[in-house]
């Protein structure tokens, strides 16, 4: 593989991982966390309404009225900064913080309720599993397949380039044997 090939590839995967921060930045939530020893922690979560996270042993639920927008400039987009949706949280409380006011404290009655129901049915579906057992993923199980695709898919367009030349060669062969048929 020559230079520029390997270039190529290089900025084809810097191409494909800057869309692919994209596409996290819109569907995803960037979630910080403030530990009581002042340290922070990070985490992408899913940007729907009412949605538990865990971190640190302990549930944290997404308020989308709360989000606030931020430059994300870590890791990759350091290079482009980018625009996310942002909740903060504190380890005293397990909702995020309202920007507006500065504090954490969001639970109605009604809020309470829903998610007494909601956890309910997400012990009951927890328990359920377990009974079951474990489900065994073969080979192919477990979020492998997308990433069997794309090796083979980049090993069939390897094999394609490197062959050219032959089929070339294979095409004008029966080109010949052609002529001399219709020549008899």
């Amino acid at each position: 593989m020559s230079i520029q090939q390997f270039m190529i590839c290089i900025v084809a995967f810097g191409i494909l991982y800057a869309i692919y921060s994209c596409h996290r930045a819109k569907t995803k939530v960037y979630c910080t966390f403030t530990r009581r020893d002042k340290t922070v922690g990070y985490k992408w979560a899913k940007a729907k309404n009412g949605e538990r996270i865990e971190f640190d042993s302990g549930w944290y639920y997404i308020i989308t009225s709360r989000v606030k927008l931020k430059s994300l400039d870590v890791g990759f987009n350091m290079f482009f900064p980018t625009m996310v949706r942002c909740l903060d949280f504190t380890y005293k409380s397990i909702w995020p913080i309202d920007h507006e006011t500065g504090k954490a404290d969001e639970e109605t009655p009604e809020a309470r309720k829903n998610l007494d129901k909601r956890e309910d049915i997400e012990a009951f579906n927890l328990g359920s599993q377990k009974s079951y057992g474990k489900p065994k993923f073969g080979l192919l199980g477990g979020g492998w397949m997308p990433v069997i695709l794309l090796v083979g898919m980049v090993a069939c367009l390897y094999l394609i380039w490197q062959m050219q030349g032959q089929i070339d060669s294979v095409g004008q062969a029966m080109n010949v044997l052609q002529e001399m048929m219709m020549n008899k």
